[in-house]
C-alpha cells in the first residue's frame, strides 16, 4: 500500500496543481481500559512495556502489569506521601520508580527481587512549595524535580547520604 498518493489536475490556464492525499493504513481497533474513576496525574512504562506505574491524584501509586489479554491489573501500590502524587518518572535501565508529590517530597523505589517489594528511599527536596514534575536523566543517575515555586532540583545519588 502507498502512504502518500499524488494527484496532478490541469487547470484552465495551463497550470498543474499537484494535490496530495494521506490513507491511513488498516488497523485493528485498539481498546481502552478504565484504570480509575479519579483523573490520572502521571504515569510511566517499563522498559519492555510490560507494567506501568500510575499516579491517580491521591497519595497512592499504582503499578500495574499487563496479562496475557493486553488488560492492565494491579501489582503493588506505593504509598508513602502523605499529599496526592503529582508526577512520577520510570527509569529503563536501572528500573527504579521517582514519585513527587505536594508534600515537597520525592520518594526513589527500588524493586527488590527477593521480597518482590519496592522498597522507598525518601528524598528532602529543600522546597517551599509543591513539587509538580519529576524527570530521570538520560543516565539514570540523577533527576530533576520542578516545583509550584518555579524552581527545579536536581537530585543525585551519595552513598553517604543516599538521595
Amino acid at each position: 500500500k502507498q502512504w502518500y498518493q499524488r494527484r496532478v489536475a490541469i487547470t484552465a490556464g495551463g497550470l498543474t496543481r499537484v494535490r496530495s492525499s494521506f490513507k491511513m493504513p488498516q488497523q485493528k481497533p485498539q481498546s481502552a481500559q478504565q484504570l480509575f474513576y479519579e483523573p490520572i496525574s502521571g504515569h510511566a512504562f517499563n522498559a519492555d512495556l510490560t507494567q506501568i506505574v500510575v499516579s491517580n491524584s491521591t497519595p497512592h501509586t499504582h503499578v500495574m502489569k499487563r496479562g496475557a489479554d493486553g488488560k492492565y491489573t494491579e501489582g503493588h501500590v506505593l504509598e508513602q506521601h502523605l499529599e496526592r502524587v503529582t508526577s512520577v518518572d520510570w527509569a529503563p535501565t536501572s528500573n527504579r520508580i521517582v514519585t513527587c508529590a505536594g508534600d515537597r517530597n520525592a520518594y526513589v523505589w527500588n524493586f527488590e527481587q527477593e521480597s518482590g517489594t519496592w522498597i522507598p528511599c525518601l528524598v528532602l527536596l529543600r522546597i517551599n512549595r509543591a513539587a509538580t514534575t519529576v524527570r530521570w536523566s538520560p543516565a539514570e543517575d540523577r533527576f530533576a524535580v520542578g516545583s509550584g515555586a518555579r524552581l527545579l532540583s536536581v537530585c543525585y545519588f551519595d552513598p553517604e547520604n543516599n538521595w
